[in-house]
């Protein structure tokens, strides 16, 4: 039978038949059958077909035409019917053939990349067995691919809820001798008996060798007889005999993508393999591994880099064996790890395979002693470091001595031997780069722990620190190059124009411009974007990318950015012995970074050359009719291109050649990158024939992420997310958001205000750069280029890493000033609301952390105050300091609550405790806190000292406004309220004052009002009222700031007597984030209390819905929230409603004592 008549199904059985014990069927083909049912002419075939098949019952089963094919079995996608009787036949074969066309089998489709419309399928119709036990076996597992075991699952009766997962059975392990390896039973007998296994067994691999292919067969004993019911090729299974240890590759990118990212031609490919593998036979010599044993292993170091679907990876196992014959390794093993740089080690126990750890006293002492020796030759060689490299540029230098141009003009032949020149004398003694790179990774990596070990992150803070402005490192001088060229076009618009549109000429505009562009390219002309890829267009070819970045350096920056200075050493590390290794441990991973990437550019050089060398050879071929391009060589391997040139090559056919690899590329092109790390079984070829592609798949919406801080500072500004500098520039002040950076993006630093790279760490050329030209930095934060967009980016802080997004309420606030410079909330009525006892967390707004404070004083566990504006948790760290360094009333007097004539000498007193951060952030706001003190330098507290200052006067005079905050009755208030406050000029001052337009620009941001409805004025009017009349006003911390400009003898709870000292010895309690709740909640935190103060007033009522559902993922049963609305109404969504419980009763209580007037609604809910 035809696949093409009896589909895939039928065709199997068919073949089967003629071998195996197959119970008879026959096939109704797809065309037998219209819309209504079987046609006229079918009905009468199917009528004999049942006759000669006997009395039923049978199974009715789809056959299509690409069902149980090698690449997509449709299993499950067709509707199979068993038990039919020989009448209902007919109606349950049509059935079975309009299971064709339905939707799940079409998305299937798409998703196996099938193309064309489905087909309905023929159909099968077979007697059924009355089955014993049935099920399914693998001629092969499935999972490790090991033909030398084959999988047997049984269950009693039909084996339909076993195929369809509805039900387990028995699963069996056979070896090829039929011997059961390993059982898992259901029940408490086995379905099968040891003998019926290996009957089953054997009969999966007579299939396999029946069709070629192993084979995944269904099966069913009826009484005593096995029969065959199907069979179909695996479809997740790799070539190969066996699969034992040996078997496995691990590829891994997650390194190696810096240099080579994305699809790499051949030519470069089989480049850097060459140079891989006589680098590192040479590096693994240098660390005193035997000649002998070098060569041995020379397979091992000939595929350290594999091609995965036209991108490099490393081959993870063959660097691990590599390592291994390192003097030392077992001993030291975690150390040489990081030369790897992988970002995630292997796993222990494949570690210990390739190296078992030493057990022996005597073994770990000769191992070590060994590593003793090569820590010796270490010594050595960073003694004689400065000599090495000079030589090695020596040599650099009088290998590239010819001139380009020269290079160019070289025949076939000469090229050839060119080439062959620079890998004797560059290729095969590239010793000072590899010596220095190890002594930079030992040198850093001993600064790095030591520094961390005695300062923490702050020590971390230094060491970075300490790498920048070195001056004389090779990759920040592109960018003061371009910034320099920006400088002289500055002014002159025309021209800039044409640099921006790549215009080469535009440098013609001034001599000056000229004689320095000149001066890049012939420096600089070779370090282009993917610069070790020899298929890279170089600056030389083409200038755009430096034309556009000058165009762009021409324009003033516009973000604002805070560069911090560097803390002393002596306070980081205050005892001698270590200060003094600190200071030497420093200084030495100084000058081995600043040595790794002035030989970096070297390499540059180098690749330069031989990527001249390629082209000059393709330009040749190209004349010769060869090829049809000189860039055509890109498509052919180093052996194939010196073999065309040499004589050693096996095709004379290149053209055809380049074609196939062209066409390659072009589909490798268009699929998305594989997965950063994967294994492999067997063959590598067959092995990534099933490998599912990476997906991006967009993480949590989190705010705030954390990457690795390399270069310390403040940046808030718009982020623009660069995929290929060569296309897309960077306007001045911008963020530069990457996947990775190499040399070739320092056109794009040159406008920088910030870095953000998804890769890298510490000595990575993002980390670097950053440094040198004082630019903060992060790296390795994964998945950032999805995270953020182009133009929506708000900011971090580079001293920790922590980054974050522009979001709903980062659209609606600004982050880069101090908005509350105390907290305009009644912390009475919070901590009534809340509750928090021992044992609480409490997770708290932070604003100026006041109510943080106040909660903290009864007694929880743990306070989080969380916030996205670093400018408000620094006025959280400044009262930490002063509870800590201040008596009560040098506290209040700092603070502004008090009048004061010494708080010069207060804020110095404090600032002593604070970070050097800290200390430059109140640094620059000194004069107002000398003025206002350290509560009243916030833009809400300016907002107020316009109103009382300017506005207030032209109504009520001092004596008023004294009279109205003495106590009195609630009788006499009102009358006083009525005859001497509320006159015709307060009530327009109310409407002007608190109306949309002053109040948006001068208080609160004008987005808050987004998504409220008319003004808040007339509130205002209404609730001052209330806090005049109502309540008593002589007690009102607020009312008397607002009025007077401090609080007097009425205070918020955190600045009460009563409560200083506890919260001074309960500090230690309090952690301050720069980050939300939703970052607590990916953490795992789990609260009891929420202050959430009136965040989902500059939220929408779509990502109010969502923040409040990150809440509940972060609570605690039972756990309380409480927030403030003032204009837009905000409780618990719909439809979260049923998680949550309105606390109406205690809501009653509280609101009508909120001294805070100005909100008009207090909300208490609880988890339930």
């Amino acid at each position: 039978m035809s696949p093409a008549v009896a589909g895939g199904k039928g065709a199997a059985l068919a073949k089967l038949a003629t071998t195996f014990p197959v119970p008879a069927f026959f096939v109704i083909p797809t065309e037998a059958f219209d819309e209504s049912g079987l046609k006229a002419e079918a009905r009468e075939e199917v009528k004999q077909g049942l006759l000669r098949l006997g009395a039923g019952p049978f199974a009715v089963r789809s056959s299509g035409r690409e069902e149980d094919g090698a690449d997509s079995a449709h299993a499950g996608q067709f509707e199979t019917e068993l038990k039919v009787p020989t009448d209902d036949v007919p109606a349950a074969a049509h059935r079975v053939w309009k299971s064709g066309f339905s939707e799940t089998l079409a998305q299937y489709r798409v998703a196996k990349g099938l193309s064309g419309a489905p087909q309905p399928p023929a159909v099968v119709v077979q007697v059924m067995v009355e089955a014993r036990a049935a099920g399914v076996a693998f001629s092969a597992d499935p999972v490790s691919g090991d033909r030398s075991v084959t999988v047997v699952s049984a269950i009693l009766g039909l084996a339909d809820k076993l195929v369809g997962g509805e039900a387990d059975g028995d699963s069996y392990r056979v070896g090829v001798g039929g011997e059961t390896l390993d059982t898992e039973l259901v029940g408490d007998a086995p379905v099968l008996t040891e003998a019926e296994r290996a009957e089953v067994a054997a009969m999966a691999r007579r299939a396999a060798e029946h069709f070629g292919s192993p084979q995944d067969i269904e099966w069913a004993f009826d009484g005593a007889k096995l029969h065959m019911l199907q069979s179909r090729p695996i479809t997740t299974l790799g070539s190969g005999a066996t699969a034992s240890g040996d078997d496995l590759t691990i590829w891994d990118n997650s390194n190696i993508v810096e240099s080579y990212p994305g699809v790499t031609s051949p030519l470069t490919f089989s480049f850097a393999r060459y140079v891989y593998s006589h680098v590192y036979q040479a590096f693994s010599r240098l660390m005193g591994v035997d000649v002998k044993v070098v060569d041995e292993h020379r397979a091992v170091f000939e595929n350290m880099l594999g091609r995965v679907d036209g991108r490099a990876y490393y081959n993870l196992l063959n660097w691990y064996r590599a390592l291994a014959l390192f003097p030392g390794f077992k001993a030291n093993r975690k150390f040489m790890e990081g030369m790897m740089g992988v970002s995630e080690a292997l796993p222990q126990e494949m570690a210990d395979a390739i190296a078992p750890p030493t057990e022996s006293g005597t073994e770990r002492f000769f191992d070590n002693l060994k590593f003793a020796r090569v820590g010796f030759g270490l010594i050595w060689h960073e003694i004689t470091i400065r000599s090495t490299i000079d030589k090695f540029y020596e040599r650099l230098n009088a290998a590239l001595a010819r001139p380009n141009d020269e290079v160019d003009a070289l025949s076939a032949m000469q090229l050839a031997a060119e080439y062959r020149h620079l890998e004797r004398q560059l290729l095969a003694k590239w010793d000072a780069p590899l010596v220095n790179d190890f002594l930079c990774m030992i040198a850093f990596g001993a600064a790095q722990k030591s520094m961390t070990k005695w300062a923490g992150d702050d020590g971390l803070a230094f060491l970075s620190g300490m790498l920048i402005g070195q001056g004389d490192i090779v990759s920040a001088e592109p960018a003061r190059m371009i910034q320099a060229m920006g400088a002289m076009v500055r002014g002159k618009p025309d021209v800039v124009k044409r640099l921006a549109a790549g215009d080469r000429t535009a440098v013609d505009a001034t001599p000056e411009l000229r004689v320095a562009f000149d001066a890049y390219i012939m420096k600089f002309g070779d370090r282009c974007t993917q610069e070790l890829k020899l298929e890279s267009r170089t600056l030389h070819d083409d200038p755009a990318q430096v034309l556009m970045a000058v165009a762009a350096a021409a324009a003033p920056k516009a973000a604002s950015e805070v560069v911090v200075e560097q803390r002393d050493l002596h306070e980081l590390v205050p005892e001698l012995g270590k200060r003094v290794l600190a200071r030497w441990l420093l200084k030495w991973a100084k000058a081995r970074v600043r040595d790794r990437e002035n030989l970096r550019f070297e390499r540059t050089r180098l690749f330069g050359r031989v990527r001249r060398i390629f082209l000059a050879m393709g330009a040749r071929l190209t004349e010769a009719g060869v090829l049809n391009d000189p860039r055509d060589v890109f498509n052919l391997t180093v052996e194939e291109l010196l073999g065309a040139v040499e004589g050693a090559g096996i095709t004379t056919d290149l053209k055809s050649l380049v074609r196939l690899r062209d066409a390659e590329q072009k589909a490798q092109l268009a699929r998305p990158d594989p997965p950063e790390r994967f294994s492999v079984r067997g063959a590598h070829i067959s092995g990534l024939a099933g490998l599912a592609m990476q997906t991006v798949t967009p993480g949590e919406s989190s705010e705030t992420r954390k990457g690795l801080a390399c270069c310390k500072g403040i940046v808030v500004a718009k982020v623009r997310v660069i995929e290929d500098p060569r296309f897309e520039a960077l306007l001045p002040g911008e963020i530069l958001v990457a996947r990775h950076t190499d040399p070739g993006w320092i056109a794009v630093f040159a406008n920088a205000a910030g870095v953000i790279a998804e890769r890298g760490s510490l000595l990575s050329h993002s980390a670097i750069v950053a440094r040198e030209m004082g630019v903060p930095c992060v790296v390795s934060l994964k998945g950032v280029t999805q995270w953020l967009k182009t133009g929506n980016g708000r900011g971090w802080r580079g001293a920790i890493g922590i980054v974050m997004a522009e979001t709903d309420v980062a659209r609606r606030a600004a982050f880069d000033i101090i908005r509350y410079a105390q907290v305009w909330e009644d912390a009475d009525i919070l901590v009534a609301a809340l509750r928090p006892k021992a044992g609480d967390t409490v997770v708290s707004i932070a604003s100026a952390g006041d109510n943080a404070f106040a909660l903290l004083a009864e007694g929880p566990e743990r306070v989080i105050a969380v916030d996205l504006n670093p400018a408000q948790l620094a006025c959280v760290r400044i009262r930490v300091a002063a509870y800590k360094t201040l008596a009560h009333g040098e506290f209040l007097e700092l603070m502004g609550s008090r009048a004061s004539g010494r708080r010069r000498h207060l804020l110095d007193q404090v600032a002593q405790t604070l970070s050097a951060e800290d200390q430059a952030f109140w640094a620059a706001r000194k004069d107002d806190v000398l003025k206002f003190g350290v509560g009243g330098v916030g833009k809400f507290e300016n907002y107020f000292r316009l109103f009382r200052e300017w506005a207030l006067p032209f109504v009520h005079n001092r004596e008023t406004i004294d009279a109205l905050l003495r106590e009195r009755s609630p009788q006499d208030r009102a009358a006083f309220y009525e005859k001497h406050w509320n006159n015709w000029g307060w009530r327009q001052m109310l409407k002007l004052f608190f109306s949309r337009f002053v109040m948006g620009r001068l208080g609160r941001d004008p987005a808050f009002f987004d998504h409220v409805e008319g003004g808040p004025a007339q509130q205002v009017a209404r609730l001052t009222r209330k806090a005049l009349v109502d309540q008593d006003p002589s007690v009102n911390p607020y009312l008397h700031w607002i009025l007077r400009g401090s609080h007097g003898e009425a205070l918020p709870r955190a600045l009460e007597v009563e409560w200083f000292e506890t919260i001074r010895e309960r500090l230690d309690r309090l952690e301050i984030r720069l980050c939300t709740v939703e970052t607590l909640a990916e953490e795992g935190v789990k609260a009891d209390a929420f202050n959430l103060s009136d965040i989902f007033e500059y939220m929408s009522p779509e990502a109010h819905e969502k923040a409040y559902g990150t809440i509940l993922a972060a609570s605690n049963p039972g756990a309380r929230i409480a927030y403030w609305n003032m204009m837009a109404p905000r409780r618990v969504p719909a439809s979260l409603a049923a998680r949550v419980r309105t606390n109406a009763e205690l809501e009653a209580k509280l609101k009508p004592l909120d001294k805070a007037f100005f909100y008009s609604d207090f909300v208490i809910e609880e988890v339930v």
